[in-house]
């Protein structure tokens, strides 16, 4: 949750996992096909408070089941550092921010796109957060609808695969870290969605 590189990996030598080319390599779509395209993880002496203060944050998650979608999307996100497809890994990145970001069935993907862009807001560009955790959430659903893969959505819609894969990776840490930060004041995924909505109703 702190920057984004390659630590979480489970034994073996990463660089020679491989799924398309045994050697390894780059796939199509720009998208490398092993694990190893994740640059080198470098935790720097600065960084270390900051660290703890996510880590005692996790550890604090109030119990119950009104934190449980926070708690869920955690175990989504580290899962996502497993997985050998990018499909997967894609997978796992918008569950674990659709189990933050949308409260019902109406309108996932509006909901899951204005309330990322909004929560994400001043940090990042609205319009920006916006338009990618749209097209996120629709490759999610070509992903699932029509069992589409990651190098071939890429190319069709011209995004380069490898920044668009660590972007995914990024936007869902700081979502992830933006309701971390809620929980500590005792604020629920439902609660801060409640907020969110306040914001649009507003005038």
């Amino acid at each position: 949750l702190l920057h984004g590189g390659s630590i979480g990996y489970l034994g073996g030598s990463i660089e020679q996992v491989s799924i398309n080319n045994p050697g390894g390599g780059s796939g199509s779509g720009g998208v490398p096909d092993s694990l190893c395209y994740f640059p080198n993880y470098d935790l720097r002496p600065a960084e270390i408070p900051r660290l703890i203060e996510i880590y005692n944050g996790v550890r604090q998650i109030p119990p119950g089941k009104s934190f449980a979608p926070l708690r869920f999307a955690i175990r989504r996100f580290n899962s996502s550092y497993g997985k050998l497809r990018h499909e997967d890994r894609l997978l796992d990145c918008t569950i674990a921010l659709e189990s933050l970001l949308v409260s019902d069935d109406r309108d996932l993907s509006l909901q899951f796109s204005l309330y990322g862009a909004l929560l994400l807001e001043p940090k990042r560009k609205r319009t920006r957060t916006y338009s990618f955790l749209k097209k996120l959430y629709g490759y999610r659903s070509k992903i699932v609808h029509e069992g589409r893969d990651v190098p071939d959505l890429l190319k069709a819609s011209a995004d380069s695969g490898v920044s668009f894969l660590e972007e995914t990776f990024q936007i869902t840490r700081e979502v992830i870290i933006a309701f971390l930060e809620c929980s500590g004041n005792g604020e629920s995924p439902a609660k801060v969605r409640q907020r969110i909505e306040g914001r649009l109703l507003s005038p």
